[in-house]
């Protein structure tokens, strides 16, 4: 096939999926009362459209870990291996096989230890769309009871 064929088949797909998601969206949002089949195709995109929201948050979370594990890394004396690149660092793709140093380690299980929570507490509050989460933390750091 020809790559204008193929330019123009996946526009028109795309002007299809758009007008097709938008009429959906909108027909529930204009029958909701009306039809419970309406109600429940609502639900499914909000569903959706947290579960997308959360997922990027946790790739974006999981960005920052890793730029804090390579600060720590190139702090204690070990190598980030690519973080902060000289001529001989090695490549990304060398990345598992650098947590066995030792100095990795310990920048893994620092970067591991306050990262994790964070990053689990932040995708949860935006897969539950509420600060709850953050409020159950701190509740459960300083030893309250739900006050």
């Amino acid at each position: 096939m020809s790559d204008t064929f193929l330019f123009w088949l996946g526009l028109v797909a795309d002007i299809m999926q758009v007008l097709g998601v938008g009429g959906v969206i909108s027909w529930s949002l204009l029958n909701r009362e009306a039809s419970p089949r309406a109600q429940k195709v609502l639900e499914i995109c909000f569903m959706s459209f947290r579960f997308g929201m959360a997922l990027l948050a946790l790739l974006m979370m999981l960005g920052i870990a890793y730029l804090a594990w390579g600060i720590l890394a190139d702090s204690t004396g070990g190598t980030s291996n690519g973080f902060v690149c000289d001529p001989g660092c090695g490549s990304v793709a060398d990345f598992p096989a650098t947590l066995i140093l030792e100095s990795n380690f310990i920048a893994t299980l620092i970067s591991a230890l306050i990262m994790l929570p964070i990053c689990l507490i932040v995708t949860w509050s935006v897969a539950t769309w509420s600060t709850k989460p953050f409020t159950t933390f701190k509740n459960l750091l300083f030893n309250r009871n739900g006050s």
